[in-house]
């Protein structure tokens, strides 16, 4: 069964460094990658995943209101 993940940062370097990381495992899929939370946000709303890579700190809405 693969794992439905997304990956959720401000900083477009930590996403492809994290993207480039997980590719390696055999049971990860990404099915997305955002920069912006708000954008991430309409994106759960209508797409279920099993994982998210989420960071803390960033601009608009923090990952914690996320």
């Amino acid at each position: 069964m693969l794992v439905k993940t997304i990956i959720i940062d401000d900083e477009q370097p930590i996403c492809d460094e994290l993207e480039y990381l997980l590719k390696q495992e055999p049971d990860i899929e990404i099915v997305g990658k955002f920069t912006n939370s708000l954008t991430a946000f309409n994106y759960l709303r209508k797409n279920p995943c099993d994982l998210i890579f989420l960071d803390i700190n960033m601009p608009e809405k923090n990952g914690f209101e996320l």
